[in-house]
């Protein structure tokens, strides 16, 4: 009977994945435009992709950074996704991924950030 009952609850689980549009569940990386209408919307995309690798760390030590999301579709590259105390989502494209790991181990988060990120990697903006 505890079988039927899982059964029954997977099948529904699996058939409302298939029914329902992919903006609520996401879009695979294949997917993922080369360039944005703005980093509000770029956030909100990479957001709902679904990537082959996800990274998050808390930062705790950090007396500015409150997260940092590293996203990748082939693991050798990836979108960077920092998150302020104050609220603000800074989002940069197509950095490695030995960058974010170099960035998980770094003394100063904030300090990384400014030598080796903050002017290196920009997310591409379509220019109206």
């Amino acid at each position: 009977m505890m079988f039927y009952y899982r059964f029954i609850i997977i099948s529904l689980a699996v058939s409302l994945a298939w029914l329902c549009p992919s903006d609520i569940y996401g879009q695979s990386c294949t997917e993922l435009p080369e360039t944005f209408v703005s980093t509000t919307r770029a956030s909100e995309i990479v957001k709902k992709t679904k990537f082959l690798y996800i990274d998050r760390i808390t930062t705790e030590r950090s007396s500015w950074i409150k997260s940092a999301t590293f996203y990748s579709c082939d693991g050798k590259t990836g979108f960077f996704l920092l998150v302020t105390n104050k609220g603000n989502e800074y989002l940069f494209q197509e950095m490695p991924v030995n960058v974010w790991e170099r960035f998980k181990q770094a003394k100063s988060y904030g300090e990384f950030y400014n030598q080796y990120i903050k002017s290196k990697y920009r997310l591409k903006i379509r220019q109206l």
